[in-house]
């Protein structure tokens, strides 16, 4: 932990910046939120990862994760007015777009790209459960048909079948039925560290 002096030197040295948040259902979040086994999904991945590395423990976490439980029912219009249904097994939203591509989201280039990043990962078989064990361990899931990655600033679903636990930057928190989620651009200062001077 920082001593209190660092903190206010880090404070006169460095410079302002404005960042997104993200919001779902009117509740801010500053990184993640998610419905269904991603937040399980990111628990196991952690514990695992210091000693087997992330993309190894991003597999446990998956065989471990998905298929419990029923799938997430998501119901959305489309351009054309009609209704759209599907199912889902892990649904992640990050505040900006994350890299790489794939359920096991690392790092983001920016943090003021005034997008929504929105990951589905369908998973309702065992054969399928399977397949997506096996695309993780060898660095194929961004090719994976059951799973959709979709960029933009705000998104509306409803969850027919819920209600169901939503988690926001790993907390969880209420149970909703519907997820309305927005980006808001700038909306939070921060201080950014000086850069350091080249020798």
């Amino acid at each position: 932990m920082f001593p209190l002096s660092a903190a206010i030197d880090a404070i006169h040295a460095g410079t302002y910046a404005k960042v997104d948040l993200g919001e779902v259902n009117g509740t801010i979040f500053v990184n993640t939120a998610s419905i269904g086994a991603y937040t399980d999904f990111v628990a196991i991945r952690e514990k695992y990862e210091h000693r087997i590395g992330k993309p190894l423990a991003a597999v446990v976490a998956a065989a471990r994760t998905l298929g419990r439980g029923k799938a997430v029912r998501v119901r959305v219009e489309d351009l054309d007015g009609d209704t759209v249904d599907a199912k889902f097994s892990l649904l992640f939203i990050g505040n900006g777009r994350y890299e790489p591509r794939g359920f096991a989201p690392v790092h983001r280039a920016a943090l003021d790209d005034s997008r929504l990043d929105l990951r589905v990962l369908g998973v309702t078989r065992l054969a399928s459960r399977a397949r997506v064990v096996l695309d993780l361990f060898t660095g194929r899931m961004a090719r994976n048909k059951r799973y959709q990655q979709f960029s933009d600033a705000e998104y509306h679903l409803e969850l027919p079948d819920g209600p169901y636990r939503i988690a926001r930057d790993g907390e969880l928190g209420e149970q909703i039925d519907r997820l309305d989620a927005r980006v808001l651009p700038r909306a939070l200062t921060v201080i950014t560290p000086a850069r350091r001077k080249k020798r």
